[in-house]
């Protein structure tokens, strides 16, 4: 069903059965949409410049923030390249993925130069800017822009790589990894390695060194970015760190699903592996142990904490600490990661309410403080809650059909649906994202893609 209420854009129709649509990239306030259309082996990119020319295979699309300019990754003929809009930039042996600056006037990747065509002896990998070839090197690295455009690189030269940040050159190291963007901030983190010496970076500052092996390099931070918390180790004893602030980690972190997370007021909860079992740990309380759980999760207030377990075939909902009632098991591991758990919960924005999927026989329900809502053949978009602590959700009907659920009203239905925040945990389902609180969208019915801006009650 459908009110007058919602705002439908239509991003293309006449799609044919035999045409598909992929790799939908939405603009930063969710007001546009990039997407590839595939048939019979020739794709074209399409958004609001208009439709870029037939290749062979285009893939790796980035946008800037309103997708006005979209980048992408072309192999044709036998050629590789980065198209910009409808622009082909200069060929290559091979190319990393594009990335797009906020604004839109960079577009930067790292490309090897086809034999023949070189001009610097051994150089192998050059940087690119706008189709222009800049500095070379003898291994890519990786690329990234904050949202305010500072532009990030690491790349090889000779045996040593470098990180170059802000007009500042780091190094060298022997390893470089990939670095992370600390939520809306223009901070960045990463980790680099010299021997069995490790160093996490924010900015161009080191916030901890650890040795003794490798950490899982994940980094968790706190709602306005000031703090950030990560794993480390120093002389065989693994801690978790927050902001070069260490207390010992009580087991191995569980990988995918271990965090550790922060709360907006510092709490911190991470998820460990011991001697014959996994177990959530919060602001170091340790919880029961479990065969699997998933990540942990904080209320908006912070006074309530839960997550996904599963122990002797039953799954729960562990709320601060205390298992509810038992349900079949559904998730597998995540990457066949032993001990992981791909299901994570939801709370309502006043801590009061949490949703999560589960399943009954061979149908799949969502939860919420054990009221049951379907039953359906798959939960698609996971549930989340709005700020005004409407439920939304995504789910495919005992007639094999896809709507969105907004409260009370269901939408659809669709043959497939596409969320700009695309995986709700490791799994395919997506998440529902809001826009100015609105639920935003896109989907496909029959012949025509729509982004959708829908009210919520």
């Amino acid at each position: 069903m459908f009110d007058r209420r919602i705002n439908r854009q239509v991003l293309i129709s006449g799609l044919t059965p035999l045409e598909t649509t992929r790799e939908l990239v939405f603009s930063a306030r969710c007001q546009s949409v990039v997407f590839v259309v595939f048939k019979d082996g020739i794709c074209t990119v399409h958004g609001p410049w208009g439709q870029s020319p037939a290749y062979e295979t285009c893939e790796s699309l980035a946008i800037d923030s309103g997708a006005t300019l979209a980048a992408y990754r072309v192999r044709h003929r036998h050629k590789c390249f980065i198209s910009v809009n409808r622009e082909a930039h200069p060929d290559f042996s091979w190319v990393s993925d594009p990335k797009v600056s906020p604004d839109g006037k960079i577009v930067a990747y790292f490309g090897e130069p086809i034999l023949g065509n070189r001009e610097r002896g051994l150089d192998e990998i050059a940087l690119v800017i706008n189709g222009a070839t800049q500095e070379a090197f003898h291994r890519s690295g990786h690329i990234a822009f904050t949202p305010s455009g500072k532009f990030f690189y690491s790349a090889q030269y000779g045996d040593a790589q470098y990180i170059n940040f802000a007009e500042k050159r780091l190094g060298p190291f022997d390893t470089v990894y990939q670095p992370i963007l600390i939520g809306d901030t223009n901070d960045v983190c990463f980790w680099v390695r010299n021997g069995n010496k490790w160093s996490i970076f924010k900015n161009a500052d080191v916030i901890d060194k650890g040795d003794d092996g490798t950490p899982d390099r994940r980094v968790g931070w706190s709602e306005d970015g000031k703090s950030i918390a990560y794993w480390i180790k120093h002389n065989n004893q693994r801690f978790v760190g927050v902001n070069g602030h260490l207390k010992p980690a009580l087991g191995e972190p569980l990988r995918y699903v271990g965090g550790p997370v922060m709360g907006k007021s510092g709490n911190v909860g991470y998820c460990v592996r011991l001697k014959d079992s996994v177990c959530a740990v919060v602001n170091e309380q340790p919880g029961e142990p479990f065969e699997n759980v998933g990540q942990i999760v904080f209320s908006p207030d912070e006074n309530n904490y839960a997550y996904m377990a599963q122990r002797d075939g039953k799954l729960f909902l562990v709320r601060d600490g205390k298992r509810g009632r038992p349900y079949e098991p559904m998730w597998s591991k995540v990457f066949e990661e032993p001990g992981t758990l791909d299901n994570m919960p939801s709370f309502n924005p006043m801590g009061k309410d949490v949703a999560c999927v589960i399943r009954q026989g061979s149908r799949q329900y969502v939860s919420v403080n054990d009221e049951l809502i379907g039953p359906f053949i798959w939960i698609c978009g996971a549930p989340r809650f709005a700020a005004c602590g409407t439920l939304v959700f995504g789910a495919v009907s005992l007639e094999k059909q896809e709507f969105v659920f907004v409260g009370k009203e269901k939408y659809g239905p669709f043959m497939r649906v596409w969320s700009p925040l695309t995986c709700a945990y490791y799994s395919s389902i997506w998440s529902p994202c809001f826009a100015d609180g609105k639920l935003v969208f896109a989907a496909r019915d029959g012949t025509t893609l729509s982004l959708y801006t829908l009210p919520v009650p």
